[in-house]
């Protein structure tokens, strides 16, 4: 075997390794305000939900309107830290514990995960899932979650495995991506007629006393440069 042939093989094995592990794009109509959507509470902002619209059917074909599927993510209360998207589906969120104090919100993200399912009737028959990456590695393990037609409601994942006893540990300090998607299934054929779908991604906070080095150095910078000049 070449030398040129032994450099592109593990080249080769390592770009198929990135394909499989890289995150799905997120899937949407649009990306903005959904006015109508309050999360199931008061005070969480609908200024920045990935919208999927499609007209709604029943199974003999009759129209049943408009319905309307979101997801958005925002800070859990209003002592945690803000959250930040790129207007294309991708949240940023701060890693680390919701910040109210209860020793039980120590299992707690500071951000939630939001859904809303609207205009949907009772004659349309769609099965509709919520589908939740829960481990932010590179390694995706997704739990689903039935919904009701007309249902919205904001989760914290933490919370979600604590009432499902075991179903799946959460570490709010972890690290990486979740993706979410919210879907309405055909029944029967199972196929997919709505789809909307994010990213959270999750950065690590420094320490404060990672913060002040990098004060410290940026600093020496500055005073290097009025040196010079």
């Amino acid at each position: 075997m070449s030398i040129r042939s032994k450099l592109l093989i593990p080249a080769v094995l390592a770009l198929v390794s990135l394909c499989a592990a890289a995150e799905p794009t997120p899937i949407f109509d649009t990306f903005g305000k959904l006015s109508q959507a309050s999360f199931g509470g008061t005070g969480i902002s609908n200024n920045a939900v990935a919208i999927d619209t499609f007209s709604g059917k029943s199974l003999l074909g009759k129209s049943t309107g408009t319905i309307t599927l979101g997801l958005s993510v925002t800070p859990r209360g209003h002592n945690n830290p803000a959250v930040t998207n790129n207007g294309a589906g991708v949240f940023t969120v701060d890693a680390g514990v919701d910040k109210s104090g209860s020793p039980l919100f120590e299992q707690l993200a500071a951000w939630n995960l939001d859904f809303y399912i609207g205009g949907a009737k009772s004659s349309n028959f769609y099965v509709y899932e919520l589908k939740v990456d829960v481990d932010p590695s590179s390694k995706d393990d997704y739990r689903t979650f039935l919904l009701s037609a007309n249902e919205q409601d904001s989760w914290n994942l933490g919370a979600l495995a604590l009432e499902l006893l075991g179903g799946y540990s959460f570490d709010p300090n972890a690290v990486g991506q979740y993706s979410i998607e919210l879907e309405a299934l055909q029944p029967f054929t199972n196929s997919v007629v709505g789809e909307t779908s994010i990213l959270v991604d999750v950065k690590d906070v420094p320490e404060p006393a990672s913060l002040a080095l990098v004060g410290v150095a940026l600093a020496g910078v500055a005073v290097a440069r009025r040196r010079k000049a």
